[in-house]
């Protein structure tokens, strides 16, 4: 329903929702495939379908940190839009663990370039920007699985509330993204189904619902693609890895 309410009907748009965690929905062409460890879900439309790639802690990441600070979220988020990030600082938000594209329970958070020279709001865009790689990963994955690459990502959720949120998913992606402008997505989504169902005309076009046109910016870009390169090693510093790990890793490589 979130799906139909973006406009997620066909090929050729993607969405990233920001709440509590994070998640990426990308229409899927008939017969297209699915990377491993993803998920297909069936869509609004008959014999359609979406690839979905999930990251379990996005808000509850940054909710979580502001209460480690003695700060209130929202206050954090304010200054972290304005923090001047140099390369060092890279953070991982998976507190509780991954679901795509591997499911694994045992947490993974972790900061690595921490200096004298950083603040709290230096910390949270840190680790807005972990969440941030992480799902335009995921979005990546299922374009490039799928053979299709989104003329439009339309972001929603309330994490799209902050503009550190907001720009930290165009750096991420080095994407153009547009916020939507509708807040319920799931309860619209059905109403807009209903509709349909009964054979109502409705006029609605998702593409005009838009509070918002987010550019990337080339610095922030670079570093962004800077940080996604050191992330594996901070993976394993930050997760024991058991023999039965090893013997998977040695196999897919």
């Amino acid at each position: 329903m979130t799906a139909l309410a973006l406009g997620l009907d066909t090929p050729g748009s993607a969405a990233i929702t920001l709440s509590s965690g994070g998640t990426v929905l990308v229409p899927l062409l008939p017969g297209s495939s699915v990377p491993s460890g993803h998920h297909r879900l069936a869509a609004s439309e008959p014999r359609s379908q979406l690839g979905m790639g999930v990251v379990l802690a996005a808000g509850m990441a940054t909710d979580w940190l502001a209460g480690v600070l003695g700060a209130q979220p929202s206050e954090l988020l304010l200054a972290a839009a304005d923090a001047r990030m140099g390369p060092g600082l890279i953070a991982l938000a998976d507190l509780g663990g991954t679901r795509t594209p591997v499911v694994e329970s045992r947490p993974q958070g972790a900061f690595a370039g921490l200096g004298f020279q950083h603040g709290r709001e230096h910390m949270m865009r840190a680790m807005v920007e972990s969440v941030a790689i992480s799902l335009t990963d995921a979005l990546v994955a299922l374009e490039s699985a799928a053979g299709t690459r989104a003329g439009r990502l339309v972001l929603s959720g309330g994490g799209t509330r902050f503009a550190v949120w907001r720009q930290a998913v165009a750096d991420a992606s080095g994407r153009t993204v547009v916020r939507s402008a509708d807040l319920e997505h799931p309860a619209l989504g059905a109403a807009l189904a209903a509709a349909r169902a009964e054979g109502t005309a409705i006029a609605f076009d998702a593409n005009a619902r838009v509070d918002g046109v987010i550019e990337p910016e080339s610095d922030a870009v670079a570093r962004l693609a800077e940080v996604r390169a050191r992330r594996e090693a901070l993976v394993d510093a930050a997760l024991p890895r058991t023999e039965e790990d090893h013997d998977q890793r040695r196999r897919s490589a």
